[in-house]
């Protein structure tokens, strides 16, 4: 084979196709509730995703009260990459008999490879967890009756 052709060959080969497909940038957000919303104790908290394939969403709350992150479950994701948890909890971190009002409580959905252990009660200053790859925008709602 001569030189020329030691090099178009490979030329010819690199444009007999498509380019393989980049990986799709991971997005991530919460369309229910909406930022500000009033909300009572119970929820359910859902959203849409993109890029997101083999990865995990959790939805976390956190409690101003104990300044902690709590983990309230692993969304079940459809084919078109929406989302839904429930039940989510939504608390100001007191212990009480008498009705809460929580305002300012968080709410985020983060995209983690593998689900961790001791998920529960992270600490503000260890959010988020390790491994994480995304996260939705916060939405701040507020306790209602």
């Amino acid at each position: 084979m001569t030189r020329a052709a030691c090099l178009i060959l490979p030329l010819l080969w690199l444009g007999a196709g498509p380019a393989p497909a980049q990986p799709a940038e991971l997005q991530l957000a919460i369309t229910n509730p909406v930022d500000g919303a009033e909300v009572g104790r119970e929820l359910t908290v859902a959203g849409t995703s993109a890029g997101i394939s083999a990865e995990r969403i959790l939805v976390f709350v956190f409690s101003p009260a104990a300044d902690r992150w709590f983990f309230q479950g692993e969304a079940m994701v459809g084919a078109d990459g929406a989302w839904q948890v429930h039940p989510v909890i939504v608390s100001d971190g007191a212990l009480r008999s008498a009705r809460i009002t929580a305002e300012g409580v968080r709410i985020v959905a983060t995209a983690i490879e593998e689900v961790p252990s001791g998920l529960s009660g992270i600490p503000a200053a260890d959010f988020p967890p390790a491994g994480t790859l995304t996260q939705s925008p916060i939405v701040v709602v507020s306790r209602g009756e």
